[in-house]
């Protein structure tokens, strides 16, 4: 069984473009979940 690991990750701004890039460095990780803040 493989290991699995949960990353959280804050931006300001072009979170979601972020958490691509950093999930393309790890061979067979995916972005499954992206939870926007409301804006103020």
């Amino acid at each position: 069984m493989k290991p699995k690991n949960a990353v959280c990750i804050w931006f300001d701004d072009d979170a979601q473009k972020a958490a691509e890039f950093y999930a393309a460095t790890f061979p067979d990780s995916r972005v499954e979940v992206l939870h926007r803040a409301p804006c103020q």
